[in-house]
C-alpha cells in the first residue's frame, strides 16, 4: 500500500497537496490501494470524498485528532 502524506503545503515550485492527491487517484488502477494522511486545513476530507467518488473507490476515514485524518482508498 502506497502512503501519501499531505500534511505540509510544499514550498516553492513543487505541486500542491490537493494536485498530488487528484493525480494519484485518477491514476490508480483495479486492485491497489493507498493511505491519505491528510491535515484538513490543507485537503478537506470532503473534497477527498468527492475524489474517491469520483473515480468509483472504497474510502475509509480514520481519525488521528482534530486536524489529520488518515484515509485508505482502495479501488
Amino acid at each position: 500500500m502506497e502512503i501519501i502524506d499531505l500534511r505540509e503545503a510544499s514550498k516553492g515550485c513543487k505541486e500542491h497537496p490537493l494536485v498530488k492527491l487528484k493525480r494519484i487517484i485518477s491514476e490508480m488502477v483495479r486492485g491497489s490501494k493507498i493511505k491519505v494522511i491528510t491535515n484538513t486545513k490543507i485537503v478537506p476530507l470532503k473534497i477527498v470524498e468527492i475524489l474517491a467518488k469520483r473515480k468509483g473507490t472504497k474510502y475509509v476515514f480514520i481519525k488521528i485528532n482534530d486536524k489529520v485524518y488518515e484515509v485508505i482508498i482502495e479501488y
